[in-house]
């Protein structure tokens, strides 16, 4: 008997985790409930790459902590799917890593990002000016998408007119990426999509960072490609920068609008507290985080808890079950409540991986909830339990559409 169906006997003494499947996709918070009580590692079945999943915030905080036994670095079979510039940082292990952190993460700095907060009052002020009293709208492209798009568009000094492009790039990563190490037979089209969604935004960053040097536009994008030598680094970078900037925060704003849509009571508590946004912010972040699981690969045999894993193994560890884990939230764990103050959590993930724009979504968050509890009475969905479309995509918490009404 191998190793593999080793794991797989275990795996069967435990009813299936498919986070691609309609169980997951119409319960996943029941799910991670489930496994975690039932096991600390779990060997999925069937799928075409060999996969171990992790649930509980303790192990989760051991695999982080350890890079050189569970490590980022992409095998090749691994980049063979999605994108694979933009698997660069994300996809590495230190000394690179910390290389090109290192470059990044001063331009995401809160003193930074706080200069931009004019701008993105600006950008809500007009988003809100034109749905407030319009009737039907979708929240998630008129508002949430719009918002993180115009966002994004202004710190890497990227024209208007292209903002659609970027957009329609993003909406292909919530829908597509990330899957494929869960896949159970060959999903030709999904890469395919994502290959032209590479095809159109590798090209876009060269001849915009051409544009920027002669213009002399000040850009994050312009930023990197004056620090970073190789080519490969600097579109994966760039990528990077423009789609994980632009999922984030659209995810996050109209995921935690839709919890405080499910609880009209605290939609009422936090207009009556508006000083209390922050917090209410940080709890849409732990039970609604954009970026459901991080992955890694397994860099050496070991056994975990009576799983066998294997070198080369990937290993996604749910960052979404984490920040529901009992040992961490004693205090009704899978429940949305804004007067919480959510202190731990790994919405952001966590580590040396942690999300690098968090600073900039929780901005982005803030500013928006802010002004639309100001300026509105009340919102409503238009279309009852059907207002809200999430896109299936198990690995990310991406929504859609989500149709509502916004009345002052």
């Amino acid at each position: 008997m191998t190793t593999a169906d080793i794991g797989a006997e275990i795996a069967t003494e435990i009813e299936e985790f498919d986070p691609l499947g309609e169980k997951f996709v119409n319960s996943p918070w029941t799910e991670f409930k489930r496994m975690r009580e039932s096991c600390r590692a779990y060997r999925h079945v069937g799928t075409l790459m060999p996969v171990v999943s992790f649930f509980r915030d303790s192990d989760l905080r051991e695999i982080r902590a350890d890079w050189e036994t569970w490590s980022s670095a992409r095998l090749a079979e691994s980049n063979k799917h999605g994108l694979r510039a933009g698997a660069l940082m994300v996809g590495q292990d230190p000394p690179d890593h910390t290389k090109y952190r290192n470059i990044i993460a001063p331009m995401f700095m809160p003193g930074r990002i706080g200069a931009l907060q004019p701008a993105i009052d600006g950008h809500v002020k007009k988003l809100l000016d034109q749905a407030i009293d319009a009737g039907e709208i979708d929240f998630m492209e008129d508002i949430g998408g719009a918002l993180a798009t115009a966002t994004i568009g202004t710190i890497c000094g990227i024209p208007e007119q292209d903002w659609p492009l970027i957009r329609e790039i993003t909406v292909i990563f919530a829908r597509d990426y990330g899957k494929a190490p869960l896949y159970k037979e060959p999903q030709p089209e999904v890469e395919a999509r994502l290959r032209e969604a590479e095809a159109k935004l590798l090209p876009f960053i060269v001849s915009h960072i051409q544009n920027l040097r002669k213009s002399n536009t000040p850009s994050i994008l312009l930023d990197v490609a004056d620090q970073v030598e190789d080519n490969f680094a600097v579109m994966g970078l760039c990528a990077l920068i423009i789609g994980a900037g632009v999922d984030t925060s659209a995810n996050l704003m109209v995921n935690g609008l839709w919890e405080l849509m499910q609880k009209p009571d605290q939609m009422r508590w936090l207009r009556n507290n508006p000083d209390k946004i922050n917090q209410a912010v940080e709890e849409c972040i732990r039970c609604r985080g954009s970026l459901r699981r991080s992955e890694r690969v397994a860099a050496r045999d070991l056994e975990f808890d009576g799983v066998q894993i294997n070198r080369g193994d990937t290993v996604m560890i749910w960052n979404a079950s984490a920040s529901r884990d009992p040992e961490v939230v004693p205090d009704r764990p899978d429940e949305f409540d804004v007067q919480r103050v959510a202190k731990r959590h790994m919405g952001f993930g966590a580590g040396i991986h942690m999300c690098i724009g968090n600073v900039l979504a929780r901005l982005e968050a803030r500013t928006l909830y802010s002004e639309l509890i100001r300026r509105t009475s009340r919102t409503e969905e238009t279309h009852g339990a059907d207002s809200y479309e999430h896109w299936g995509n198990g690995v990310t918490d991406a929504a859609k559409r989500y149709s509502v009404s916004l009345h002052s």
